[in-house]
């Protein structure tokens, strides 16, 4: 079976099964949960540098045809200490899966969607033609070929 395009939906609880399937707890990231928001993507977790620090990170989100781009926009504890370490908490994220990526220039986690999808089908060549989030949810319309 082939597929030329597809959208979806996803609101907080999808993400948050996501999360645990695909980027279970580690030693340095834990007790992960998203919330989605008007076209921001909000992180809670507990980031273990040193020390546990709770933290909640705010990222705007974007793309490109070929990859989801969280770009942080604040993180708290607005402390010196979390903002010493941002970059490790942000390294620790993109630690999770080979599919994210820390872009430590632009403050960024991107999110290769075809690593994604290409676990998931037999072969798969697809592009990110739109990406919304919107309070509860985050549509993604994905176009090109899958293969099942």
């Amino acid at each position: 079976m082939k597929i030329n395009n597809i959208d979806f939906s996803l609101n907080d609880d999808d993400l948050n099964r996501f999360l645990a399937r695909f980027a279970p707890p580690s030693g340095k990231i834990s007790h992960l949960r998203i919330e989605l928001q008007a076209g921001r993507l909000v992180v809670f977790g507990r980031a273990n540098i040193f020390l546990n620090i709770n933290f909640q990170a705010v990222f705007a989100l974007s793309h490109t045809a070929t990859e989801i781009i969280a770009r942080l926009e604040s993180i708290k504890p607005a402390s010196a200490l979390a903002n010493l370490f941002k970059n490790k908490i942000l390294e620790n994220i993109a630690d999770y899966r080979s599919f994210i990526q820390h872009d430590k220039d632009d403050d960024a986690i991107r999110i290769g969607i075809e690593k994604i999808v290409e676990k998931q089908v037999e072969s798969a060549n697809v592009e990110i033609v739109e990406l919304t989030a919107a309070k509860d949810k985050l549509t993604v319309t994905l176009q090109g070929e899958m293969t099942f």
